[in-house]
């Protein structure tokens, strides 16, 4: 079981997981002249932060 604030604040993570992604997913798409954002700037993203370390392998596969 678990408390009624744990969903709230699981909630708010992925939020603020996503969005920092997205912004950093975005800025690498600027520096390479994309118009849209593709799956490699999220690679790039990834790949640029050691905070994302734990997700750079799920990244790497799926772009295969």
């Amino acid at each position: 079981m678990i408390s009624a604030e744990a969903p709230i604040v699981l909630e708010k993570a992925c939020e603020l997981f996503i969005m920092e992604l997205t912004l950093r997913s975005w800025n690498a798409a600027l520096e390479t002249k994309h118009k849209v954002m593709q799956k490699s700037d999220v690679a790039n993203a990834i790949s640029k932060s050691e905070m994302y370390d734990c997700n750079l392998y799920i990244v790497i596969y799926s772009l295969d």
